[in-house]
């Protein structure tokens, strides 16, 4: 999940994130291109998803920290990880 208040940021880091994510993948990780969350604007902030799906989810949770770690944070702009075993 990516959030922030400027939409035009928060999807630029949202793409961003997916396209590192899709760099070195494990291979039983699927990698869905960003849209926007369910509800795309809550509380004054727009907000975009990357929804990855996998058989394992503790080195799924590994990569994206990682991937995560590797990237200079925007300012401005709130990325989580939200799990759903």
């Amino acid at each position: 999940m990516i959030r922030g208040e400027n939409e035009d940021a928060v999807s630029a880091w949202a793409n961003e994130i997916h396209e590192r994510l899709l760099e070195r993948p494990p291979d039983d990780l699927e990698i869905l291109a960003p849209q926007p969350d369910f509800q795309p604007k809550l509380r004054g902030k727009f907000r975009f998803m990357i929804m990855i799906k996998c058989l394992d989810v503790i080195p799924a949770v590994q990569y994206i920290k990682t991937v995560l770690g590797s990237v200079k944070k925007k300012r401005g702009v709130v990325t989580t990880i939200h799990v759903d075993p």
